[in-house]
């Protein structure tokens, strides 16, 4: 069921109808009592949400977030294992609310996500980059609701688990200006004798 490469083709159209209907056959099979279909319907919101996103329907994204978030936790509550696809969609909520300028609840998104991406970094090393950019965005959105202090210290451990560098795919413009965390790693880089 992956409909995005309609959309990479130029075809938003399409891509959202295919997964508006992608989720009416979810619906309609889990009305039928297939909870199996839960993890597909998911999986389906959290890509849904991220091509609204990407075509700038942005609320809309945030809605269909939520409901991906939703039944993910509900997954989560029947004992299978859900935690890197809630990862996934707990961090894209995070940045589409903080695209939002609903920084609050970007922060809770995220608080989760790190949570969740700590205890996987434990046993899985391939999860330190996800966990380095879930605490590269919630320094931003701290920023953005002026708690400084945890916006530094996340800020901090971003930097320090990517080497100091700025995040490579940082969602801000080349000159990382509207970028707290990219900010900081430009000044350290500045006052780093070569």
């Amino acid at each position: 069921m992956w409909v995005q490469p309609l959309a990479m083709l130029g075809k938003d159209g399409d891509a959202i109808g295919a997964y508006k209907e992608a989720l009416e056959l979810c619906r309609a099979t889990l009305a039928q009592g297939a909870l199996r279909y839960n993890d597909l319907m998911a999986k389906t919101l959290y890509r849904y949400a991220i091509i609204l996103r990407e075509l700038d329907r942005v609320s809309e994204a945030a809605e269909v977030g939520e409901g991906a978030i939703s039944v993910f936790h509900n997954i989560a509550r029947t004992g299978e294992e859900s935690t890197t696809w809630l990862c996934y969609t707990l961090h894209n909520h995070g940045y589409t609310c903080h695209l939002l300028g609903r920084h609050a609840e970007s922060v809770l998104a995220f608080q989760e996500s790190i949570s969740l991406r700590r205890a996987l970094a434990a046993t899985d090393p391939t999860q330190e980059k996800y966990l380095g950019a879930a605490l590269h965005h919630i320094a931003n959105a701290l920023h953005a609701l002026n708690k400084h202090a945890e916006a530094i210290a996340a800020a901090t451990e971003a930097l320090e688990r990517n080497y100091g560098r700025v995040l490579e795919g940082c969602h801000s413009p080349s000159d990382f200006i509207s970028c707290f965390v990219c900010q900081r790693a430009m000044r350290s880089d500045s006052t780093t004798p070569q």
